[in-house]
């Protein structure tokens, strides 16, 4: 029992230690932020997959990924092109486009072992205007939109909806 009261002691004032540090150093973004606006539920910012799998997105999100099947000739293609590229979305978690693609996506570069660190997720409210600082030079006026990057410079984007399939789509613009 001392032990363990010890132990959660430490914890935490090395929580507090870390967190006071850190403040002095550097800005800390908070990921999988919900909000509120306008009486709906959203994510709002930096986003990953545990933020997908709270209550109000995973059901939208489990099923597009699960049964979303890319195209295996078009993925054989595609795993060629993806060395070296980064990638940045920005989708909106109230939109049926964002709720159909990002899974697809998410799957694909699954399938394809896509280091997943490679990209940044940004959810926005429906005015495409939150959050401002992440949004500032994107020119974003449909979600999804989904940007590739090679060597830090942009190379395609996907938006709203994809011409053909989003594999294909991917394959085109990474062909360049």
């Amino acid at each position: 029992m001392v032990y363990k009261t010890v132990f959660l002691c430490a914890i935490t004032m090395c929580f507090f230690l870390t967190c006071q540090e850190s403040s002095k150093n550097e800005t800390i973004t908070t990921i999988n932020q919900e909000a509120v606006i306008d009486d709906e539920k959203m994510l709002l910012g930096p986003i990953n997959l545990m933020g997908l799998q709270l209550a109000d997105y995973n059901t939208w999100f489990d099923s597009v990924y699960y049964e979303y099947a890319p195209q295996e000739s078009t993925l054989n293609k595609l795993k060629e092109q993806l060395t070296g590229i980064e990638i940045k979305s920005f989708i909106g978690t109230w939109c049926s486009d964002s709720q159909r693609d990002l899974p697809a996506l998410y799957r694909i570069l699954d399938d394809l072992k896509y280091n997943i660190e490679k990209m940044q997720v940004v959810a926005v409210n429906r005015d495409k205007d939150q959050p401002a600082d992440l949004l500032y030079g994107f020119n974003i006026e449909f979600v999804p939109t989904f940007i590739f990057y090679r060597n830090k410079v942009e190379i395609g984007r996907v938006v709203e909806i994809p011409d053909k399939t989003l594999e294909e789509d991917m394959l085109s613009i990474l062909s360049k």
